[in-house]
Parts: structure tokens; C-alpha cells; sequence
């Protein structure tokens, strides 16, 4: 049985895990004659869930290809699947700030479930997440204005995520600077070695944000 994981909290290697299982069960899942497995009562349901996981990666290649072997008629028919990939295309053009946005209005919406509402929160951490890590990546200097426009949030609550990873205001509080021993840009990928291809995408990752910011 598939299980429904705190998607806000587990590990990586748990979410690794769980993306391999339900790729897995991809396998042999007919989504004209599916068994409901776990809390996935529908394909659309199955096809969210594996969707969102790649989403939360950034694993932006798998989410295409997944979107594109989805039956038409399960697209054009669950509403969800539908709002997750309009999170996904954002992501697809690097429109970051604009995709906080997005989560951030669907997660104020009263009636979304709370299936729903975990996997959009999920994203929105990890996509938090992965934009202050190439904000510390490319910047020495941030001014808290396009830092606050950068992460979609108030000046105050921008300034405590950066200042939570050691930087400092500048003495007329309108700038942050990164500590002494900021990290690389490689240095994304805790307890692990990047391979030379998993370093150009970070490298190509970081120099198309330098460009757009």
C-alpha cells in the first residue's frame, strides 16, 4: 500500500523513496480500470500526488514527462491536476516570484481541501527554499526590497529567513549582507558529492537567475 507521507517534513531520502514507489505502481496501474491504492482513490488523485513530488524536487524534467503521458481525458477532467501544472509551467519558465504568488492565492482560498492544501503548502516551501538557496548562491548583497519581491512575502518576514542564515543588515537597515563564509554555489547538496552534470545544472540554474534578477 502506498502511503501518504508529511510531504512538509520528511527527509529527502523518504521523499526519493515515495516517488519511486508511486513510479513503480505507475507501472502497473490501467488508469481505465484503477484500484484505488492507500489515499489515492482516483488516477487524477495518483497523478497529483506524483506530480506535486516532482514539483517539490524541482525535478522539473520528470514532472513534463509525467504531465505528458496523462490520459487527455483525466487532464481536461480534475480541476486539481490541472491548478498543479499551471504551478508547474510557472517553474518550467523560471517565473519563481510569480509562482510564489500563485501558491500563496490558492492556499488563502477557504474551500481548497486538504489534500489539496498539503501539497500546495509543500510546494511553496520547497520553492521558498530553493530560491533563498540561489539567492545566497548569487548575491554577497540583497536590498530588502527586491529580496521581499523575490520571495513574495513582507520585508520583515524576507529579512528572518536571510538572517536565520547568518546574514546582517547593513547600517541603514535597507540591505543584507551575506556572512564572510557564505556558501558556493555547489554547495546545495548536503552530505553528497555532485556529479560533474548535477554541477553544470546548478551552475546554468544560478547563471539564468543572475540574468532575470
Amino acid at each position: 500500500m502506498i502511503e501518504d507521507l508529511e510531504l512538509c517534513t520528511e527527509d529527502s531520502v523518504a521523499l526519493e523513496q515515495h516517488i519511486r514507489e508511486l513510479e513503480a505502481f505507475e507501472l502497473t496501474m490501467d488508469p481505465n480500470d484503477f484500484s484505488p491504492a492507500g489515499d489515492l482513490a482516483t488516477p487524477g488523485e495518483f497523478y497529483m500526488q506524483l506530480l506535486c513530488l516532482y514539483l517539490r524536487q524541482m525535478d522539473l524534467m520528470n514532472a513534463k514527462f509525467l504531465w505528458k503521458r496523462i490520459p487527455p481525458a483525466i487532464k481536461a477532467n480534475d480541476a486539481n491536476l490541472k491548478t498543479i501544472w499551471e504551478i508547474a509551467v510557472l517553474l518550467l519558465k523560471k517565473q519563481y516570484p510569480q509562482c510564489l504568488s500563485l501558491t500563496q492565492t490558492l492556499l488563502s482560498h477557504p474551500d481548497l481541501s486538504a489534500s489539496m492544501r498539503h501539497h500546495v503548502k509543500s510546494i511553496f516551501i520547497s520553492l521558498r527554499t530553493y530560491i533563498l538557496n540561489l539567492v545566497c548562491s548569487a548575491f554577497s548583497t540583497i536590498s530588502l526590497t527586491k529580496l521581499s519581491d523575490l520571495l513574495r512575502s513582507s520585508p520583515e518576514d524576507s529579512a528572518d529567513l536571510l538572517t536565520a542564515r547568518g546574514w546582517s543588515f547593513s547600517p541603514n537597515g535597507l540591505y543584507l549582507h551575506a556572512p564572510e563564509s557564505a556558501p558556493s554555489v555547489a554547495a546545495t547538496k548536503p552530505d553528497s558529492t555532485l556529479s560533474n552534470a548535477e554541477l553544470m545544472s546548478r551552475l546554468t540554474e544560478f547563471m539564468c537567475f543572475m540574468e532575470n534578477h
